[in-house]
């Protein structure tokens, strides 16, 4: 489907399905032509659409956008995306905390040991495989807890339901990175808290508060929140990177702070030193965002009063 603009190249009036114009703008609103002699090629579109929506609704971006969808969030491609990296991130870290506690298990045999190094390097000649494999391992490790557990050995049912888990979990990772939605609960709750805490998302829902509530100033609000959260995700990037990073944050700071101007020169000195606190400050600023945003912007408001006077 191409969009068709105006002369000036901005406003879209419409859009065009093999080279026939089907949808049209009217009272700001896209819908499709209801001339007769464009019905197959609409009808064909909406087709097109539909199996589309039906390929879309099983990849694991559609299931952060049902996620935000439910907050009454907007989903732009940016926060799908980080989230998805995120999320993929965590279930790595996940994986390494777990089998290092299982590892270090005083009840674990050899043989296990070499079943749990066979989960975190599962072998296969394609995801499907490797997928299937860790259900049959799954299944395996649920079945050897039941029978400890009926048996009275408590721990050594804790350590098959942890390889359970594991098997699982890798499952998971292994669908995230071929474009698959996650299945299990352990994957699905990571999923929901990344949603929630995740930078962006927070950007997104004091973006929709202050257009809701505070009028005239949101705009400003909104910059300086993006420039907060902009601010927070490069520290965090440098924070995971290390080196590969951090000169890429500092270059992208320097522009950030000649856009911005001297006004807010101290507000990078104020966050700098909020940073400097290292995780609790990152997390400071993150969960604080719409407070630090807020005061930032009534005191732009107010110096830009000022200076008028």
């Amino acid at each position: 489907m191409k969009l068709i603009v105006n002369k000036f190249g901005t406003k879209i009036n419409g859009a065009t399905f093999k080279d026939v114009k089907i949808i049209i703008s009217k009272n700001g609103k896209m819908i499709y032509s209801a001339d007769k002699n464009k019905e197959s090629v609409v009808n064909e579109n909406k087709e097109l659409i539909r199996k589309a929506k039906i390929e879309h609704s099983k990849t694991p971006a559609a299931l952060v956008e049902e996620q935000l969808e439910q907050q009454n969030l907007d989903a732009p491609q940016e926060l799908v995306d980080n989230v998805l990296e995120n999320i993929v991130e965590r279930m790595d870290d996940e994986l390494s905390s777990q089998s290092e506690a299982n590892g270090n298990s005083t009840v674990i045999m050899e043989n296990e040991l070499r079943e749990l190094r066979d989960i975190l390097n599962v072998k296969g000649n394609s995801d499907k495989q490797k997928i299937e494999y860790l259900e049959v391992e799954k299944n395996h490790w649920k079945e050897l807890a039941e029978t400890e557990r009926t048996a009275g050995r408590e721990q050594k049912a804790l350590l098959y339901e942890a390889m359970a888990d594991m098997a699982e979990l890798k499952a998971d990772e292994i669908r995230l990175r071929s474009n698959e939605r996650p299945k299990g609960p352990k994957a699905m709750s990571i999923v929901e808290e990344e949603v929630e805490i995740n930078d962006l998302t927070r950007f997104e829902r004091f973006k929709k508060w202050a257009k809701e509530n505070i009028f005239g100033i949101s705009a400003v609000a909104i910059s300086v929140a993006g420039i907060i959260t902009t601010i927070i995700m490069g520290v965090r990037s440098v924070a995971k990177k290390g080196s590969r990073a951090t000169s890429k944050f500092e270059k992208a700071m320097a522009n950030l702070a000649g856009k911005i101007g001297p006004v807010l020169a101290s507000v990078l000195n104020l966050v700098a030193k909020v940073l400097s606190w290292g995780e609790k400050g990152i997390a400071f600023l993150a969960k604080n965002l719409w407070i630090l945003a807020l005061a930032l912007t009534y005191f732009l408001h107010n110096e830009y009063k000022r200076r008028k006077k």
